[in-house]
């Protein structure tokens, strides 16, 4: 249940982010001008203009790497700034991949409290923590060892 919560929280802050983003933003068509090679990445520079005609320059996304000349459609707020490629790449991928670490982190620190010889079982009603079988099946050998040595013990200690 605690694991179930934690992972939708998750999904929760990313996708209410993507969307604020995206009903405060405007949208245009932007260019791909040229490509900027760093240390170990390219980004591809994206030329696009406002409403009001103000001409911006932005970064795409490092790697994602565009065609000269490609037009693409393009998401930023009122001012210019914030300006995105809005792709799947461009817009979703990130913020995915940044939300796999407290994902990660959230499965650890949940499944840390199961006990040894537990196991989760996941299914559409939720997740429920149930022993292992062999567990129950290992107790059930030592109870019926415990007996039998109870008995043998009994039959050659009588007192004559």
């Amino acid at each position: 249940m605690v694991f179930g919560i934690g992972v939708a929280a998750i999904f929760l802050f990313i996708g209410l982010n993507r969307l604020k983003h995206w009903n405060d933003s405007h949208f245009a068509e932007g260019e791909v001008i040229r490509h900027r090679n760093g240390y170990r990445s390219s980004f591809s520079i994206i030329r696009f203009y406002t409403e009001d005609g103000n001409e911006f320059t932005f970064s795409a996304e490092r790697n994602y790497e565009l065609p000269i000349g490609e037009k693409v459609k393009v998401i930023y707020k009122e001012d210019g700034t914030d300006a995105e490629v809005f792709s799947f790449i461009g817009f979703f991928l990130s913020p995915m991949i940044y939300g796999l670490t407290p994902l990660i982190l959230w499965a650890a620190a949940s499944l840390s409290f199961i006990a040894k010889g537990e196991s989760v079982t996941f299914s559409f009603k939720g997740v429920r923590k149930n022993k292992n079988e062999n567990a129950d099946v290992l107790k059930m050998k030592d109870d019926l060892l415990m007996t039998s040595f109870k008995k043998l013990n009994s039959k050659y200690n009588k007192k004559p």
